[in-house]
């Protein structure tokens, strides 16, 4: 279970944004940097949001994570 902060539509928003920004994905760092957390910590999030059908992206690869859906909790 993820705590309570951040909410994980601040992740998923901001995957979108660099993305839109930058035209390629933010690195894990990037992404934990952005909402004060340790990677361990901020690859749960990432996990939630791909069970739910928001994000995915290829294993053991830099800056693949992408946006395949609409934010929606599980």
């Amino acid at each position: 279970m993820l705590p309570d902060t951040p909410n994980p539509k601040i992740i998923y928003d901001f995957i979108g944004a660099y993305w839109k920004e930058h035209g390629y994905a933010p690195s894990t760092k990037e992404i934990a940097n952005h909402v004060h957390l340790t990677v361990g910590g901020m690859r749960l999030y990432l996990v939630e949001l791909r069970s739910w059908g928001a994000i995915d992206w290829k294993p053991h690869s830099e800056r693949t994570i992408r946006i395949t859906g609409e934010y929606r909790r599980g």
